[in-house]
């Protein structure tokens, strides 16, 4: 896996010559990069949950890798939860977001 997330990343080098790397239009050569990135990440985690296995490092990924779902739709709940907390006239994901706003353009907050 760690020989094709390079092999992948080197096709990309050469590739980016005829057809330059543009995430906005998922190019080619983007695509290519990204899935190079994403096996050697992955290569990486096998190696260190499979082979090596430190229990204390490991061990937090594996109950979260065992059930992800679970964890999806916490993460909903949680969000939906803001709208429970009251901020004076806001709710909690409304004054994040009113903060976030100050901070960066409000079409990115």
């Amino acid at each position: 896996m760690l020989l094709i997330g390079v092999v992948g990343i080197a096709l990309e080098q050469l590739g980016s010559l005829i057809m330059p790397i543009n995430k906005p239009l998922w190019t080619s050569t983007f695509v290519i990069y990204t899935s190079g990135i994403a096996c050697i990440v992955l290569a990486f985690f096998v190696w260190l949950c499979d082979i090596v296995k430190p229990e204390r490092l490991v061990n937090p990924l594996i109950v979260y890798g065992s059930n992800p779902l679970f964890f999806y739709v916490l993460s909903g709940v949680w969000v939906l939860s803001y709208s429970l907390v009251n901020i004076g006239e806001l709710n909690l994901g409304g004054g994040m977001y009113e903060q976030l706003a100050l901070v960066m353009s409000a079409k990115l907050a």
